[in-house]
């Protein structure tokens, strides 16, 4: 009996932990902009975040296909944006349709508004208009087969939005996911 209530309370620890883990990224997250921005190369970043997730990557058989020569490059925080693609690689390999490869595609344009990156996969998708207004919620998660304390996306949000640019979802159950992101310039 004490050994379950031991287990419980590390486990509880643990969350406790992670929530704050989560707490101090938000936090840095706003040091971070404070620094000073330079010109990011979409694709050395997409290069970079691809070696570091390259074992789900093969294990998932994931492809990736980019075009990046409309806006090659964008002026902004290097390590936002790696957090950015990272969190979005990460979800379109954790939430992928069990029947199919998973494949992304990213792609920029230059518009009025600012550097567009479309990020699309062909992944489980998320039903909008049950939880549309929800998906960049805190601790928000659509599907229960998968780990993880739905903190991505707030993430991203926050992090976009701290340096004015927009972030808007698309996704059509069993179809996949499209992230729309404006940099604003």
């Amino acid at each position: 009996n004490n050994m379950l209530i031991l287990e419980k309370s590390s486990e509880s620890i643990k969350r406790l932990q992670d929530t704050l883990n989560d707490l101090v990224e938000i936090l840095s997250t706003r040091k971070v902009m404070q620094q000073s921005k330079t010109m990011v190369s979409f694709e050395s970043v997409l290069v970079q975040v691809s070696a570091e997730l390259e074992s789900q990557i093969r294990a998932t058989g994931t492809g990736i296909d980019y075009h990046f020569e409309q806006s090659p490059a964008v002026y902004y925080h290097e390590k936002v944006l790696q957090n950015i693609f990272q969190h979005l690689l990460t979800n379109a390999i954790k939430y992928r349709h069990p029947e199919r490869k998973t494949h992304v595609t990213l792609r920029t344009s230059d518009t009025p508004g600012g550097i567009m990156l479309t990020f699309s996969d062909n992944g489980s998708g998320i039903d909008l208009e049950r939880f549309g207004n929800k998906v960049f919620g805190l601790y928000k998660r659509f599907h229960h087969h998968t780990e993880g304390k739905g903190m991505g996306l707030y993430l991203v949000k926050h992090q976009i939005e701290s340096m004015e640019g927009q972030i808007h979802i698309e996704s059509k159950v069993n179809e996949g996911t499209t992230f729309t992101i404006i940099f604003k310039k």
